[in-house]
């Protein structure tokens, strides 16, 4: 009789624990199978569900204060536990993407010459422009006035000369004078099939963007002229709020430190130039790169044709996870 009444006791218990938890206004729920929901939608696990709980708050008017989560049924503690961190730190995550500057991708194209609607094999007179950039439409001034500076003096150099400080003020200044270096060029070579390859392009990438960090880049190449083109990149994070271009004694606490992990990661990522006998020196020293930015694994590094090797061992790409970084990382996304 008395394991009776204590398994009635226990049932009952159960059962109470179950319809407490059970709210009909609640945001998430979970059963007891595993199944899970936002907003009424199914959500696969639960990095989905985090996701799908940002996503939707974010779009809110007026966020809830507390997220409602109901249990259905005997779901174990570890569940729980999870589900009700996500559904706290949803609410920041939230908030924070609410922050998110928006960024539009902008192009600008010109060109000049006889032949530039002839196929690129038979041009002997042609120069052209075709740049695509981004830029900061909504968001604090301060990022939308240093995205524009820095994106700018990227375009401008590259046009007037990758290797000198540019001297136009406008995109249209800055065209002008690359098809001034056509001109010159024309002069002295005559119409040839370098003549007919002038060019300037670039392509650009929204790399990370939370609402408290922006990582921009800007890939281009040019050819006025010579063996080959002039390949470069531009890569840089901005705090959103203020606009500051983050460098590297604002991302780590210790450079010297970063910068034998980065070497061991390039060695690893490159170990077929090193197997083929590359190996650093004093023309090719190995640094931290001049283009870096913060993503959501870690910190993307970019070196350059010859910044640490030969041209023609091409770019260099690499990424230091978070977790590599450790606590050498002052950056907290």
């Amino acid at each position: 009789m008395q394991t009776l009444i204590k398994t009635f006791f226990i049932a009952s218990l159960l059962c109470l624990v179950a319809c407490q938890n059970t709210k009909k206004d609640a945001i998430i729920t979970v059963n007891q199978q595993g199944g899970m929901t936002v907003f009424g939608q199914p959500a696969a696990d639960l990095e989905v569900l985090k996701t799908m709980l940002i996503d939707s708050l974010a779009n809110m008017a007026t966020m809830p204060e507390k997220i409602e989560v109901s249990f259905e049924g005997e779901v174990g503690m570890g569940t729980r536990h999870e589900v009700e961190t996500i559904a706290t730190e949803a609410i920041a995550g939230a908030k924070l993407a609410k922050l998110k500057p928006t960024v539009e991708q902008q192009v600008f194209r010109k060109q000049q010459g006889k032949d530039c609607d002839k196929d690129e094999d038979t041009r002997m007179d042609c120069a052209r422009i075709d740049l695509m950039y981004h830029v900061v439409v909504k968001g604090e001034k301060a990022l939308q006035d240093a995205v524009t500076k820095w994106t700018n003096n990227y375009l401008f150099s590259i046009l007037e000369n990758p290797e000198a400080a540019p001297k136009s003020t406008t995109l249209d200044g800055a065209a002008k004078a690359f098809f001034k270096n056509h001109d010159d060029f024309k002069k002295e070579a005559g119409e040839s099939f370098m003549a007919g390859a002038f060019e300037a392009t670039t392509g650009s990438e929204v790399v990370f963007n939370n609402g408290k960090f922006l990582t921009l880049a800007i890939n281009g190449n040019t050819y006025m002229g010579g063996a080959h083109g002039s390949p470069t990149e531009a890569l840089n994070t901005f705090e959103a709020q203020t606009g500051k271009m983050l460098v590297w004694d604002d991302l780590v606490t210790d450079k010297a430190a970063v910068q034998a992990l980065a070497e061991k990661k390039v060695r690893e990522t490159r170990a077929d130039m090193f197997k083929e006998g590359f190996e650093f020196d004093d023309i090719f020293k190995f640094m931290l790169p001049a283009n870096y930015g913060l993503t959501e694994e870690g910190i993307f590094l970019f070196y350059e044709h010859y910044e640490i090797m030969p041209y023609a061992m091409g770019a260099t790409e690499a990424t230091l996870s978070f977790e590599e970084l450790g606590a050498l990382c002052k950056i907290k996304l």
